[in-house]
This record gives structure tokens, C-alpha cells and sequence, in this order.
């Protein structure tokens, strides 16, 4: 009769270990993969419910007959201070909340105009575009007629997630 010492059951115990720590490694790594995919897809419904209130503070834009004067809780009539960021220090509590989905969206605009109200003169106290006039006929010394410059508008969309994450879009218009 031969004794036995248990030798193979060390081997065995120990392979089964290493067994159990792959298992356990490839389940981690399916649960990374999952959380990466579903922050993405909500970093994208995201961008679209900032889309969508970009698109109603475009339309709220359009429906603004005054822009020398203040909408309250959407429109400001002269350009606001931002942060390091390049966004808005204004106080968001003061916008109305729009619910698109699982994510709260809210916009403020401002028009790009630095000069105290009204604006008598957008060429001069407002952000414009530059336009390039066309003289009435080839002769010299025709007068030039340029045509009105359209005024920048800043809208900047802010939305907030199923799990109070922060997103902000920014979008430049003109009118």
C-alpha cells in the first residue's frame, strides 16, 4: 500500500483558483465595457435634448420684437459675464425648465452688444459681422451702400441628466 500525501489536491485547489480570478477578471472587464457604452449613449441623448433647446430659444428668438429689453428668465438685452469657461454666470434658477426625456434642459440668451441700452448704433456697440458693400455703379467715386449688418446672439443650453450631470452648448446666431 502506498501513502498518499495530498499533493494533487494542492494542484487542483490551486489551478481552481486561478480559474476563479480569470472569471472574475473577464466579469469586471464586461462591467467596464457596459458602464463606457451606457455613458456614452447618455453623454449623446444629451447633446440632443441641448439641441432641442437650442432650437426653442431660436424659435423664442424669432418671436422677440424689442431686443433692447430684457426677457425675464430667457433673453438678456446686452452681452453677460462668463467664467474661465467661456460660459454664462447667470443665475440659471431664473430659466424656465424644459423636460426632454430623462434630461432637463433650459437656455439663456444674450445678445453680444456691450453698450449701454438702447443700441443706437450696431455697427459700433455690438459684436456684428463684416460685410462687404457694393458701390451702385463701377464709376469712381460711386457711394458705397452696405447693407444692414446682422447682430450676433449667444444662446447657451444647459442640461441636466437622470443623474444631475451638467452639460452646457453653446451656440452663436444671427439676426
Amino acid at each position: 500500500m502506498t501513502r498518499q500525501h495530498g499533493g494533487s489536491l494542492i494542484i487542483t485547489l490551486i489551478g481552481m483558483a486561478v480559474l476563479l480570478l480569470g472569471a472574475l477578471s473577464l466579469l469586471r472587464s464586461t462591467d467596464t465595457a457596459s458602464a463606457i457604452s451606457n455613458n456614452t449613449a447618455t453623454k449623446q441623448a444629451a447633446v440632443e435634448a441641448a439641441d432641442a433647446g437650442l432650437q426653442a430659444a431660436a424659435v423664442a428668438l424669432s418671436g422677440i420684437t424689442n431686443f433692447d429689453a430684457n426677457v425675464a428668465g430667457s433673453y438678456f438685452a446686452t452681452q453677460q459675464a462668463v467664467d474661465a469657461h467661456g460660459l454664462l454666470t447667470a443665475d440659471w434658477s431664473v430659466a424656465a425648465p424644459r423636460q426632454v426625456g430623462a434630461f432637463q434642459v433650459q437656455y439663456l440668451i444674450d445678445r453680444l452688444c456691450d453698450a449701454p441700452l438702447p443700441v443706437t448704433d450696431s455697427a459700433v456697440q455690438c459684436s456684428i459681422a463684416p460685410t462687404v458693400g457694393q458701390a451702385s455703379s463701377h464709376k469712381v467715386g460711386a457711394p458705397l451702400y452696405l447693407p444692414k449688418a446682422p447682430v450676433y446672439f449667444r444662446v447657451t443650453a444647459r442640461v441636466v441628466g437622470p443623474r444631475s450631470g451638467e452639460s452646457f452648448i453653446q451656440a452663436v446666431v444671427s439676426k
